[in-house]
Order: C-alpha cells, then sequence, then structure tokens
C-alpha cells in the first residue's frame, strides 16, 4: 500500500514496479502453498533437493512451481492495465521479482522458519500446539513462524528489484 501512494503521489516508476512485485509475489507464494501440496510427486528440498514429506517448509514441487508462475502471470498481466504505455519494461523486474520471491521465502521457510514435531503424529508440523499439546521445536528459530517469513521473503525482494529496477533505468 505504501509503494500505491508514493506511486500516486510522485509519479515515479519504481515504486509501481514495487507496487506490482509485492502482489505478484504474495499470490506466487500462495498458489505455490495451496496447490503445490496437490502434487503428486514427492516435493524437495529447496537447500539440497533431496525429497522430504510434503508440509515442510522450504520444498518446492513442480506443481507448486507452475501454481506460482501461474499466479504471478496474472499480476504481471495488470501491469499492462496499470501502465500499458510501459507495461513491457515492468513486466520483466516484476517477473524476476516472482521468482527470487520464491527462492527466497524456500530457504527462509527451510533454514530459519519454526518447525516443530507434532506430539500426536510424530510428523513435522509448523504449529507449536497440536491440539492441547505443546510440540517440540526441532528446527529453526521459535518466533519465525510462515507469517514472517512471507513478509520478509516479499518485503526483501520488493526492495532488492525495486532498487535494481532504478539503477537499470537511469
Amino acid at each position: 500500500m505504501v509503494s500505491a501512494v508514493l506511486y500516486a503521489l510522485t509519479g515515479q516508476h519504481p515504486f509501481l514496479v514495487a507496487f506490482f512485485v509485492f502482489f505478484a509475489a504474495a499470490t506466487a507464494d500462495t498458489w505455490a502453498s495451496e496447490l503445490g501440496i496437490l502434487s503428486r510427486g514427492k516435493p524437495r528440498s529447496t537447500l539440497n533437493l533431496k525429497p522430504v514429506e510434503k508440509g515442510i517448509s522450504g520444498w518446492v514441487s513442480l506443481a507448486g512451481f507452475a501454481a506460482s508462475f501461474a499466479g504471478a502471470l496474472i499480476i504481471a498481466s495488470l501491469v499492462f492495465v496499470g501502465e500499458p504505455s510501459r507495461a513491457l519494461q515492468f513486466w520483466r523486474p516484476v517477473l524476476i521479482g516472482v521468482f527470487m520471491g520464491s527462492l527466497v521465502d524456500s530457504i527462509l521457510g527451510a533454514t530459519l522458519q519454526a518447525q516443530y514435531r507434532c506430539t500426536e503424529t510424530g510428523r513435522l508440523v509448523e504449529r507449536p500446539i497440536s491440539g492441547q499439546l505443546k510440540n517440540q521445536l526441532v528446527k529453526g528459530l521459535l518466533w519465525m513462524n510462515n507469517d514472517l517469513v512471507n513478509f520478509l521473503s516479499i518485503l526483501i525482494v520488493t526492495v532488492v528489484v525495486s532498487l535494481w529496477f532504478t539503477t537499470t533505468q537511469g
């Protein structure tokens, strides 16, 4: 929202790019998570490409990547509505931002996000409590949940891509 307001006030294109990158990365992450879980294949770790359980943070699947790309394309296509005369110039940074966002999100999820051993099932989960039972932290930082990983990854790529756009356009 800040980037949209700044673009409205200044007319500076890096703010418009930031706006689209932010929403494209958020959409891509949501589509990757929600549709990637439906993949029949075994997901792979972002860090070492070894197979992992479904539902583990930091994993990727071909279906999730395809869903991520589809979500990003839909948001990126809105660039043509928002700024049709410069849409092709903005499309590349938006798609690069989404790809970077997916990688940063997966890496943060695999390395820093809290993951717990479920007391009831023994499976790895992202929740500190299952039912009435406390789960055991086995990996990551206690305070680093999925919402924070999403926020940080999207913020990081939005800033990086906007700065990159600024330096390559001027």
